[in-house]
């Protein structure tokens, strides 16, 4: 997908309440996961953890998100 392509999906996002819906269910799955693993946290606990992840780290994998210049933001309904 280009990112063009993915800023129109965003764009639907904000102004489709069905389609909100459904990544709220998959909110609620990712959830589901972490739990099935052992960790006992919420979707606001996750959302609040991948807000603050990528705020300063746009590569999961970089050893010093402080140096990452990138940020980004939350899809609505998680």
């Amino acid at each position: 997908m280009s990112i063009d392509r993915a800023k129109e999906f965003i764009n639907f996002l904000h102004t489709n309440a069905a389609l909100r819906n459904e990544v709220q269910g998959v909110a609620e799955g990712i959830v589901a996961v972490a739990k099935a693993h052992g960790y006992d946290v919420t979707r606001e606990e996750i959302s609040d953890a991948l807000k603050a992840h990528w705020k300063n780290n746009a590569d999961p994998t970089d050893p010093d998100p402080t140096q990452c210049a990138l940020k980004f933001s939350e899809a609505p309904g998680f």
